[in-house]
């Protein structure tokens, strides 16, 4: 055993050339510094992010992928089986001295970014034979910190709508001097305005000023907030203007929209008509295959609204979310020539006031416009079809699946989905007979609450879904005869962001045993597998509550959870004393 791993060992570095090395490990060592917060500290996996040069990876702790790519060697025969090994192995990989320099570049750039301005990052390389093995060090400096905090208005309009929400901000005097923080910040005003009709607004609109002459590792920090860049003169040079707040003035929705017609059919746009249903204007050629009211229920936009971008964001949302467009485009654009209200005087109340004890006020204009959606429908119909075999020592079978989906049944989204399996098992001892299953299933998914109750601000609020199932099959078995059916009534919804609720008031089972053999029966000694074998109904009450945060912490270890309740009885203990026994 020693000699093959000997072996092994010297294989991986056969083939590495004069003069060059295989990097083997990579390790990271940071010098702490004491007066730092755990929180403030600069980690491990903060710095290996910027390495640019990994060694090959191994598997087990062998190098297996190196050596099934070295024993392929390119220079013998490109038979088959040396591919295979080259495609199934891993490249040697050779240190590269100007990459290690840049990755220890890289970590200080990144420490100077986080407020430790006078870090330190350098390296270490050790060499055994062909072998290498790069040490990375770093030391993290002293943090410099935000003094005072100000604010620049070049768009004075701006002024009590930001100074509004500095309580959400997250820039605090005392705290480090993080660009990634500054970065943040930025993002979270443009956000914040733009959830209040600033369309225009980016995060290039703010910019900082960042003064580190008072000293003691202080800096004191300006936020300027610029103008909207309106366009240019004949002379090329900009043109600022007050950032605009916009109101939406027309919804256009394409249901059924046809990119491939819209391009190559001169007659598309002449066939369209519009329907004009609760602020939407629906354009569909001949006839909507979509219910109008099922596309109010999703569009969450209405004329005369502030623009707001998690509004546009929810209602792509929920387009996709029915299940039947394969793509949705939202776009905006500036309706010219009408201007809501101009020069309009807006108070803002809990500002700063003036000598006249009148909130502070500024002046601007609200502008239009116009909504268009593009929806492309998927198929709407579809078919499949799955074979299975299975085998043992003493039978084999086969089965089939046939299925058919209908994404817009009614023409209010709602998927059709029905399902025939067949079966049918061969015994191989001559004593037993052979056995066959036939079943079909069902479904209706309604794209909202269906309840005796009206409540359709819940079918606005959280996307919900009514879900109908029913099954039935036969089973004949050598032992028994049975057939089982099922129906289920449940209810999907969520909040939007990492949670789903199922409810399903009524799941009902049925098993009827038609025929059994006494003796496999009286074989069965768990009374559990014997309870299975008997004709029972099962009525009651279930649901699960799911928790998943993988397309939240995009970066960050992610966690899902499922959680799932029943009882039964309960349906049909309520029924008979609503009705009797």
């Amino acid at each position: 055993v020693a000699c093959c791993w000997r072996a092994g060992a010297c294989s991986v570095t056969k083939h590495v050339p004069q003069g060059s090395y295989l990097l083997t490990r990579n390790d990271i060592r940071i010098e702490r510094n004491r007066e730092l917060s755990k929180q403030e500290r600069v980690t491990k996996a903060d710095l290996e992010e910027f390495v640019r040069q990994h060694p090959t990876q191994r598997l087990l702790g062998t190098n297996f992928y190196l050596w099934a790519y070295n024993s392929s060697n390119p220079k013998r025969k490109n038979t088959w089986w040396n591919r295979f090994k080259r495609k199934i192995g891993k490249a040697p990989v050779l240190l590269d001295s100007s990459l290690t320099a840049r990755s220890s570049q890289a970590m200080k750039i990144y420490m100077d970014g986080k407020g430790f301005l006078q870090s330190e990052a350098w390296f270490r390389v050790d060499t055994a034979g062909k072998r290498a093995r790069v040490t990375y060090f770093a030391r993290q400096g002293d943090p410099y910190r935000i003094g005072k905090i100000g604010y620049r208005f070049r768009d004075r309009s701006l002024r009590p709508v930001v100074l509004s929400d500095t309580a959400s901000s997250l820039l605090r005097t005392g705290g480090i001097f993080d660009g990634n923080v500054l970065n943040d910040e930025r993002s979270r005003i443009a956000s914040f305005l733009k959830n209040r009709g600033y369309y225009n607004f980016s995060i290039n609109n703010i910019s900082y000023v960042a003064d580190s002459t008072a000293g003691n590792r202080t800096v004191n920090l300006t936020m300027v907030v610029k103008r909207y860049m309106a366009g240019y003169t004949a002379e090329g040079e900009a043109t600022l203007d007050d950032n605009r707040i916009y109101r939406i003035r027309n919804i256009y929705i394409y249901p059924d929209y046809n990119p491939s017609a819209a391009v190559s059919d001169s007659l598309y746009e002449s066939r369209l008509d519009t329907l004009d249903y609760k602020g939407l204007k629906i354009v569909y050629d001949t006839r909507s295959k979509v219910r109008a009211e099922i596309l109010r229920r999703t569009i969450s936009l209405y004329p005369n609204y502030l623009y707001n971008a998690d509004e546009v964001k929810r209602t792509y949302e929920n387009i996709m979310r029915l299940d039947y467009y394969k793509s949705a485009s939202i776009l905006f654009s500036e309706a010219e020539g009408d201007t809501l209200l101009r020069d309009n005087r807006i108070t803002y109340i809990g500002q700063s006031q003036d000598s006249t004890g009148i909130g502070e006020a500024s002046y601007g204009t609200e502008h239009y416009l116009n909504c268009t959606i593009f929806c492309t429908p998927a198929l709407r119909q579809g078919y499949s079809l799955e074979l299975e075999g299975t085998t043992s020592a003493d039978y084999f079978g086969i089965a089939a699946t046939v299925g058919y989906q209908n994404r817009n049944l009614f023409r209010g989204v709602e998927l059709f989905d029905i399902k025939v399996r067949g079966g049918y098992e061969f015994m191989r001892v001559k004593q037993k007979r052979n056995s066959f299953e036939l079943g079909v299933s069902t479904s209706f998914s309604f794209p909202r609450f269906i309840t005796p109750l009206r409540i359709d601000r819940y079918n606005r609020a959280f996307n919900p879904r009514t879900k109908v199932e029913v099954s039935y099959s036969v089973q004949r078995r050598p032992y028994y005869h049975r057939t089982l059916a099922s129906g289920v009534w449940g209810y999907t919804w969520g909040n939007g962001k990492n949670s789903t609720f199922v409810l399903r008031p009524a799941d009902i089972s049925v098993v009827k045993l038609r025929q059994i053999d006494t003796a496999f029966l009286e074989q069965l000694q768990n009374p559990y597998l014997r309870n299975s074998y008997e004709s029972q109904l099962i009525a009651g009450l279930s649901g699960s509550y799911i928790f998943n945060n993988q397309k939240i912490n995009t970066e960050r270890n992610s966690l899902a959870l499922r959680f799932n309740f029943e009882t039964n009885g309960n349906l049909i203990d309520g029924l008979s004393h609503l009705f009797g026994r």
